[in-house]
């Protein structure tokens, strides 16, 4: 565990060196605004490119660029945003990896105001998060017809039919692999108020829209758990095993809200010592007791890079049945009476693959 944990730490070192401008290994986003000056726009993109780790670089045309397809190149994306039309605002977002388009209009029948901004600027954050995660959107540049910038006064020519064109495929699912390492804290019972735990779990996620799905098997050991009177003693180790499926609701750029449902069992290991007079110590009563456990959380997931994620969660836990566990010997009783709900705290920092 010391070791996985070391390694995680030094991944976590190595990854969140914050992406300014100046610096040359963070992806390059290209923005170009078209036949517009608009300062306060520009830098609300600036700011939220800047916290998801990529460089943004800016310029203004009078019409949209033709940005080439450029697989080797550190330009992830381009994105154009075309204020020609007085009634609405086009946004372009160009995959230059994969020669795809994703075109959002706005409407601005009003003038451009702040809440036109903030959507401008949150489609383009929402757009680049999901090209750095390897997702594909959009569809090929090809099939997507380009908007006029300037009208033509002369006569239009005749046309001829035009040819049905096959309907794009549907963008490909892209599922990561995860691993976390987490620590919790939870209520147990009256004579141990407080159980610590450390683990690790390996969960595969996806986001096939704006939700994100994610499921995880979690393996968890415990603090045990020593209860003793003058001639017995009674020791509760304590190990889990727990499934999880939940999803995240975006509530801004690189945050999600996580709600989510697990099941489980609990492993107690519980052995007993009888303290005999002038003797040694004799054991017995040895025995695993096997505890199912349901439970349900609510959190925040955090990208503090693009392949590291801070997670917190708060939730309950309750066993299918609560088992009370009595020792009894020479008249002497130990007894262990675990809660039937059961508060859990849990933070976690998970590596995508």
């Amino acid at each position: 565990m010391c070791a996985a944990a070391s390694a995680v730490v030094i991944f976590l070192a190595s990854t969140t060196r914050p992406a300014h401008a100046e610096d040359s290994n963070a992806p390059l986003v290209e923005v170009v605004l078209v036949q517009a000056d608009d300062e306060r726009l520009e830098a609300a993109l600036r700011e939220l490119l800047s916290r998801i780790h990529v460089t943004p670089r800016f310029a203004r045309t009078s019409r949209p660029l033709a940005h080439p397809a450029s697989p080797s190149s550190q330009l992830l994306a381009a994105v154009d945003v075309d204020f020609s039309d007085p009634h609405k605002v086009r946004v372009a977002i160009v995959d230059t990896r994969h020669d795809r388009v994703l075109v959002h209009e706005i409407a601005t029948d009003g003038g451009v105001d702040e809440v036109v901004r903030e959507e401008i600027s949150h489609i383009t954050v929402y757009a680049v998060e999901a090209l750095l995660r390897g997702e594909v959107l959009g569809t090929p540049r090809e099939v997507v017809p380009a908007t006029p910038i300037e009208p033509i006064e002369t006569p239009t020519p005749p046309t001829s039919p035009r040819v049905p064109t096959r309907p794009p495929p549907p963008a490909k699912l892209v599922a990561h692999v995860e691993l976390e390492t987490e620590a919790s804290v939870r209520t147990y019972a009256p004579v141990a108020p407080v159980v610590f735990g450390t683990g690790a779990a390996l969960a595969l996620s996806a986001r096939p829209g704006a939700i994100a799905l994610r499921g995880a098997l979690l393996v968890e050991q415990r603090t045990s758990v020593t209860v003793a009177t003058q001639s017995v003693s009674s020791r509760f180790a304590q190990h889990a095993l727990r499934a999880d499926v939940s999803c995240g609701i975006p509530l801004a750029p690189s945050l999600d809200l996580v709600l989510g449902v697990g099941a489980g069992l609990d492993f107690v290991s519980v052995q007993t010592t009888v303290l005999r007079a002038g003797a040694k110590p004799a054991t017995e009563n040895g025995f695993v007791d096997r505890v199912p456990v349901i439970g349900a959380f609510a959190g925040t997931a955090v990208s503090i890079a693009p392949r590291l994620t801070a997670r917190a969660d708060v939730g309950v836990d309750v066993p299918v049945r609560a088992p009370t566990y009595v020792v009894d010997s020479s008249h002497e009783i130990v007894l262990l009476s675990p809660y039937t709900v059961r508060g859990v705290v849990r933070v976690g920092l998970d590596v995508r693959f």
